[in-house]
């Protein structure tokens, strides 16, 4: 029985084939890369910016340092969370104690995460951490 072998037509018609799919698939890597490095800076930033929104607003200042009732920051921290569209926000204490969550029984409960630290020390930072919440990304500052 003869084998038939393939026309040099074939074989180049083949490798071009391999050659473009390849392509395809190295171009989808770096676009994928890409867009998802891009959205996550997005993301990224805006948490800072809720962060810096929220720390910076007369109602928490004035809640931290006790010159009105702190129970009118879960409130803000909920119409905050409603215009940003972000999911949660939760504002803490100095001794890392919530005075804001959206689970309203973790209120007056120390955060947890791990990684109020630097938040406490006065840097701004993003985090990626697992709470209450389960694991979230967290815009933070003093």
């Amino acid at each position: 029985m003869k084998r038939g072998r393939l026309s040099l037509q074939a074989i180049i018609i083949i490798f071009v084939c391999i050659v473009v799919a390849f392509s395809l698939g190295i171009t989808d890597l770096l676009i994928s890369h890409r867009v998802t490095s891009s959205v996550e800076d997005t993301q990224k930033e805006k948490a800072l910016d809720v962060a810096r929104m929220v720390s910076q607003s007369p109602a928490v200042i004035h809640a931290l340092d006790g010159s009105v009732n702190k129970n009118e920051i879960q409130p803000f921290a909920n119409q905050i969370r409603k215009v940003t569209y972000v999911n949660f926000v939760v504002v803490m204490n100095m001794e890392g104690i919530r005075l804001s969550h959206p689970q309203s029984n973790e209120i007056r409960k120390h955060f947890r995460g791990g990684d109020e630290g630097p938040a406490l020390q006065g840097k701004e930072y993003v985090s990626y951490s697992k709470g209450t919440l389960g694991h979230s990304m967290r815009g933070s500052l003093l």
